[in-house]
């Protein structure tokens, strides 16, 4: 049980750093043509890549750290729903 407690915590953690960086990189894609900002966006590898693409690491990183989680949710709904469509009347 424990394990899943840091696996869950991990998954969390992967998941907001994914977000925030994909909040960020989004920020600086429309802030790119500020005076702040310009010297940043405005080079060989934008800043807005780098953080898109700590973004994607961080997403597959949850992915791996809960990948059975979510498919055993699903296919215990899936199960339950199919009882449902067996017809009563044989």
């Amino acid at each position: 049980m424990k394990n899943n407690n840091n696996r869950d915590r991990w998954a969390s953690l992967f998941y907001w750093i994914g977000a925030i960086m994909t909040g960020a990189s989004i920020a600086l894609v429309l802030l790119g043509n500020t005076k702040l900002f310009h010297s940043f966006q405005h080079t060989n590898f934008p800043l807005a890549w780098k953080f898109a693409g700590v973004a994607v690491v961080s997403f597959l990183a949850r992915e791996i750290c809960r990948p059975s989680a979510l498919n055993h949710d699903r296919h215990d709904r899936d199960a339950r729903r199919s009882v449902d469509h067996i017809p009563h009347e044989i």
